[in-house]
């Protein structure tokens, strides 16, 4: 039983990591309605980033350092993306969408593989965040609780922005009635790149705290677009709280599975996605649609 806590605990924290990039993944689609399959990209590019800001700045700062800067870069791509790519798409099927963000997915897969090779990367852990912490069952690192306490805050901050502010209620507008919206004089454009900005930074820092605690390496953004598949239909596609609770099912459930069956850990979600499908396909948090 000590055992499972410990993992249950781990189960949360990787769950609160990829609620940073599930929730970016969810809010566009909320807002946009566009289903950005590259948006897993700009998490391990941030950790790309992440690498070679600390390799520049040293082990001392060079983290840190990275947890302001790459999130920032992966924030601009992300705009790049939506002006370059997706404002041709707004109006069009979410099959032309789910196409061009595979395409982009590659294309910047391709990037990655040209600027930083093939090997995994990884990153040296901050002196003040090496260590662990005696829990029951075992140690809990001190990076695992790091994951927690940023990805808590940054969801603080999420739901400020969202329900607490002028802009957050410019953005819900906008995922109501973009005509309405418009007709009000806000600039409906610079809230569409916003909104791509903002979701790409937030995947950003989810790909720069995972790099503490996973190596970086070409191709766990394919593996991340079925987690987010699978987070979205969990907790409901367009819903942030959703997000989080999908997210955080995914983590604790994935955790068990490995002290279970470790082989098969990802099967156990899976069959609570079709569980889900079968008798909630809008998911927990989701409105249903007709």
């Amino acid at each position: 039983m000590d055992y499972l806590l410990l993992q249950i605990m781990a189960g949360i924290a990787k769950g609160m990591n990829i609620f940073l990039l599930s929730a970016g993944f969810t809010i566009i689609y909320g807002v946009l309605r566009v289903v950005n399959l590259a948006h897993p990209s700009l998490y391990l590019m941030s950790g790309y980033f992440a690498f070679s800001i600390t390799q520049v700045l040293g082990s001392k700062i060079g983290y840190w350092g990275a947890l302001v800067l790459a999130p920032i870069f992966s924030a601009i791509i992300g705009m790049i993306v939506e002006r370059v790519v997706f404002r041709t798409v707004y109006d069009k099927h979410h099959y032309m969408q789910l196409i061009l963000g595979w395409g982009v997915m590659l294309i910047l897969g391709d990037i990655m593989k040209l600027t930083w090779g093939v090997s995994p990367k990884s990153i040296p852990v901050p002196a003040i965040l090496t260590g662990t912490i005696e829990v029951p069952g075992g140690s809990f690192p001190y990076t695992l609780i790091f994951a927690v306490m940023i990805s808590a805050l940054v969801g603080l901050g999420v739901y400020l922005l969202m329900y607490r502010s002028r802009l957050g209620t410019l953005i819900r507008a906008l995922s109501y009635d973009e005509e309405a919206t418009q007709a009000l004089g806000v600039r409906v454009n610079l809230l569409w790149i916003f909104v791509f900005g903002f979701c790409s930074w937030l995947a950003g820092v989810g790909g720069t705290v995972a790099s503490l605690f996973t190596s970086i390496r070409l191709g766990a953004d394919q593996e991340l677009v079925l987690i987010c598949f699978i987070v979205v239909i969990v907790g409901g596609l367009g819903s942030t709280i959703g997000a989080l609770v999908g997210s955080l099912i995914f983590g604790v459930v994935f955790s068990i599975g490995i002290l279970v069956l470790p082989r098969y850990a990802l099967v156990f979600m899976y069959v609570i996605m079709v569980i889900m499908l079968i008798i909630r396909p809008y998911g927990l948090f989701g409105k249903k649609i007709g």
